[in-house]
């Protein structure tokens, strides 16, 4: 009885341990592409600012 409860908790813990690394994985993914939304934006800032030095 003991045993069997051990396993139904291992089982959880190894299903909670999986949905939080698929969690993790896909905000890594959307930090890293937010991160390179940023910086195409500070890269045509400062073309913008390049071009209006320019002028």
């Amino acid at each position: 009885m003991i045993g069997d409860k051990i396993l139904i908790i291992s089982d959880l813990q190894k299903t909670i341990y999986g949905t939080l690394t698929e969690i993790a994985k896909i905000l890594f993914k959307e930090a890293i592409m937010v991160s390179k939304d940023n910086e195409s934006n500070s890269n045509k800032v400062s073309e913008i600012i390049e071009n209006l030095e320019k002028k």
